[in-house]
């Protein structure tokens, strides 16, 4: 939802950043919280661990990526098919029922 709407203000703005700007903001935030993921997740979890949610980081990168008109950088899979349906649009949000 919080996606939609950067989209849809920027869209309205007219302007958006340069295609390198954007893939640099991004990739310096996908190094950032994968950083911070390793510290946070020091042990593996069943079905959850530090490599598979480096992957996710970098999978949701490049749909962000490709959201804004860039080409992906990461070329990664879903690791996690679970996420898929928890991000499914249409979804009604909580405070809207």
């Amino acid at each position: 939802m919080h996606t939609d709407f950067a989209f849809l203000l920027s869209s309205h703005l007219g302007w958006c950043p340069h295609p390198r700007v954007i893939q640099q903001i991004i990739t310096e935030a996908v190094k950032i919280e994968q950083e911070f993921l390793t510290d946070a997740l020091p042990v593996a979890l069943i079905g959850m661990n530090a490599k598979l949610m480096c992957q996710y980081i970098e999978f949701i990168a490049d749909r962000l990526l490709v959201s804004l008109g860039n080409e992906k950088i990461y070329n990664v899979t879903n690791p996690f098919d679970f996420m898929d349906m928890i991000s499914l649009q249409g979804k009604t949000n909580f405070f809207e029922k």
